[in-house]
C-alpha cells in the first residue's frame, strides 16, 4: 500500500483501533487484508465529528469498489455514533477522491 505524505506510527495505529473500534475497517479475501480505514469519533460541545485519519487499498484492488465499500461502511458506523459531520485530509492530487465530494 502506498502512503502519499503520512509515515506509519505503529502506536497510532493501534491506538485508534483500540479506542474506536466502531471506524476501524479492514478489508480482507481469501484471509490477507486486501484495505483498511481507519477514523476516530471527536466529541467536541454539541458536536460529535468522526475524523477519517487513514484509508488505503493495496494496488491490485484499487478501482474494484473496496475504497467505496469501506468508506460507505465508515459512513454507516459514523453516523450511528450520532456523528453529523465527517472530516479527512487528502493530497489534493487524489483524483479518485476528490470525484466524489
Amino acid at each position: 500500500m502506498t502512503t502519499l505524505y503520512r509515515q506509519w506510527d505503529e502506536f497510532e495505529v493501534t491506538s485508534l483501533h483500540m479506542e474506536d473500534t466502531e471506524v476501524c475497517l479492514v478489508a480482507e479475501k481469501d484471509e490477507r487484508v486486501i484495505g483498511f480505514v481507519l477514523g476516530s469519533i471527536i466529541q467536541k460541545h454539541a458536536w460529535t465529528y468522526c475524523y477519517c485519519v487513514w484509508i488505503g487499498v493495496d494496488a491490485p484492488y484499487q478501482r474494484h469498489l473496496v475504497g467505496t465499500r469501506l468508506m460507505e461502511e465508515f459512513r454507516e458506523r459514523a453516523e450511528e455514533q450520532g456523528t453529523r459531520i465527517m472530516l479527512a485530509d487528502m493530497h489534493m492530487e487524489n483524483e479518485c477522491v476528490l470525484s466524489r465530494l
